[in-house]
C-alpha cells in the first residue's frame, strides 16, 4: 500500500530571504501570515490537507549613505501543488517536501508526516 505525506493547515512554514532588493544596502525582509486554501473534503492526520499556500513577505531597508533613502517592498510567494495523481476537487495536493522560493530567497516550505494511504 503506497503511503505519501500530505500538507495540512499549519504545515508550510517561511523562510525569510537574505537578498536585498535594489537599490537597498541594508535592511530586512519579514513574513507575513500564510494563507492556505484547503481541500475541503480531504482530511488526513485529523486535518484538512492544502491545495495551496500564500505569503507576502515585506521588506524595510535603507540606501547607503549620505542619502540613507528608504527602500521598501514586497514580494508574494506562492506554494503550489505539483502535477500528481492525486486530485481533490480537480486540484492537487501539497506533499511534504513541496517549496516555493522567489528571487530574494524567501521561501515557503511544505513539511509534514501526515500519513495518506491507497490501496
Amino acid at each position: 500500500m503506497p503511503t505519501a505525506a500530505v500538507a495540512g493547515r499549519g504545515d508550510v512554514t517561511t523562510i525569510v530571504g537574505k537578498r536585498l532588493p535594489p537599490p537597498a544596502t541594508k535592511g530586512m525582509w519579514t513574513a507575513g501570515v500564510v494563507e492556505e486554501t484547503v481541500a475541503r473534503t480531504l482530511e488526513a492526520g485529523g486535518g484538512l490537507v492544502l491545495h495551496e499556500a500564500t505569503c507576502v513577505f515585506n521588506f524595510t531597508g535603507t540606501t547607503d549613505p549620505p542619502a540613507s533613502t528608504p527602500v521598501s517592498a514586497t514580494s508574494t510567494v506562492k506554494l503550489s501543488a505539483r502535477e500528481s495523481r492525486l486530485l481533490v476537487g480537480g486540484k492537487g495536493v501539497l506533499l511534504h517536501g513541496g517549496s516555493a522560493e522567489d528571487s530574494f530567497g524567501n521561501k515557503l516550505q511544505a513539511t509534514s508526516s501526515r500519513p495518506l494511504r491507497s490501496s
